[in-house]
């Protein structure tokens, strides 16, 4: 499984490949068998309010104070809910075609081969940058991998 697959499972589903996952292997193994970082494969977890217990080797319901974290959630989403709506409703209305996805050649093949490349400074400081907010569940050599192969199909039997 990939971090996409993984990603687009439903929060029970998750829980459940996680859980299965975590019984026989540390999480540091499946942040290499997924490509991703932990805090990625656990975010949606831990927003569902699932917490990992080291005890019995899965994610269980945190049983905190939750009575007064609705109420305060509830009252928050009552005071916000106009600018609750127009978000959702520009996301939606938002071209989706910008969406960053990795060729699952790129996720399968593993191999790497170390190259010197000079950069523009201003522009590889753009890169890392928008690497850093939006993209950090991707592996940084996986996304400059994406970037050639979408040039090399963009201009391959192009003549200048």
């Amino acid at each position: 499984m990939v971090i996409e697959e993984f990603l687009s499972l439903d929060i029970e589903g998750q829980l459940k490949w996680l859980n299965k996952q975590r019984a026989t292997k540390k999480l540091k193994v499946i942040e290499v068998e997924l490509g991703a970082k932990a805090y990625v494969i656990e975010k949606p977890i831990k927003s569902a309010g699932y917490k990992y217990d080291n005890n019995l080797k899965r994610y269980i319901l945190h049983q905190g104070d939750n009575g007064q974290n609705e109420n305060e959630t509830l009252s928050f989403l009552e005071q916000h809910l106009t600018t609750i709506k127009s978000l959702v409703h520009k996301e939606e209305s938002m071209d989706m075609s910008n969406e960053l996805t990795i060729d699952k050649l790129i996720l399968s093949n593993r191999v790497y081969k170390s190259k010197g490349l000079k950069v523009q400074e201003d522009v590889y400081a753009r890169f890392v940058e928008l690497y850093k907010q939006q993209y950090q569940q991707y592996k940084l050599q996986d996304i400059i991998s994406q970037a050639l192969l979408e040039f090399c199909q963009r201009y391959e039997g192009k003549s200048g």
